[in-house]
């Protein structure tokens, strides 16, 4: 095969995956996910839901089957995945965000967070979601999750009426801490399980009232609706241990007034 058409060839190893959620006043909470994995001969779709209601009663509903993606309807990102009894519209209020966040030999990952804060209206099983603030991304992987360059993984956003924030942050062979505030990037910051701080402590994000939405290793939680998942991805993912929460937000910056909200945000453990 001549040298251009190889590299013309798609890569070995493909995962796109959509995230989506909304958090309404109460503090009551929507997580949707959608995937589909390309590797070698194995194709593999997947989707899911996640409804929690302030007060500790927790949903969901997963499928392995193939579904129409995402769609901009209106100006609008609407997804109906209809064996998930979803139906769910977000409407953006602040600017996009788009980075390569790793590029390698053995692959890339590519971060298109398309609405950093929306407003989200959402239908799970029949019970509405409205008047609240969501989020939505995008995530595209090339390189095989086992063969990433950090142990550990912390992600997280804060929505409030008047502020937006977001992070990314790596540890290991390759680092990386990423802050967005109302879309831009600020920093260097200081990311933990309960708080983000940056500007040498001037601006600080702290988390309370804090409850898990999921947590253990990846083969009992995001892969336990795979069959034969043991025999399709290493220990190393299998192993993996995550944790992501729901906490209150209280976003300060020295001399000026607070602002409340919610944040979703996890860690992910891979050693």
């Amino acid at each position: 095969m001549p040298a251009e058409n190889a590299q013309n060839q798609p890569p070995e190893f493909q995962l796109s995956k959509w995230y989506l959620d909304a958090v309404d006043q109460r503090g009551d909470v929507f997580i949707g996910y959608q995937a589909r994995l390309r590797w070698k001969r194995l194709r593999l779709h997947y989707a899911s839901a996640l409804r929690y209601r302030n007060g500790g009663e927790l949903e969901t509903a997963t499928t392995l089957r193939k579904l129409a993606p995402p769609r901009w309807h209106d100006g609008a990102l609407t997804w109906q995945p209809r064996l998930l009894q979803t139906r769910g519209t977000w409407k953006p209020m602040q600017a996009p965000i788009t980075r390569t966040l790793l590029q390698s030999e053995r692959g890339d990952i590519r971060w298109r967070c398309h609405y950093p804060k929306a407003r989200a209206e959402v239908v799970f099983h029949g019970e509405n979601l409205h008047d609240a603030l969501g989020y939505a991304e995008e995530l595209e992987l090339t390189i095989k999750p086992w063969q990433l360059p950090f142990g550990e993984l912390r992600w997280g956003r804060f929505l409030s009426p008047d502020a937006c924030l977001v992070w990314i942050s790596w540890d290991g062979q390759q680092a990386l801490n990423l802050v967005y505030h109302n879309s831009r990037q600020v920093g260097p910051a200081s990311i933990t399980d309960t708080e983000v701080e940056w500007n040498g402590g001037s601006a600080v994000l702290a988390f309370s009232d804090t409850v898990v939405l999921r947590q253990g290793p990846l083969v009992s939680t995001a892969l336990a609706a795979i069959p034969g998942v043991d025999a399709l991805f290493p220990n190393v993912i299998l192993r993996a241990y995550e944790c992501k929460w729901r906490s209150r937000g209280r976003l300060r910056f020295a001399g000026a007034r607070e602002s409340m909200g919610w944040v979703i945000h996890e860690v992910v453990r891979w050693n």
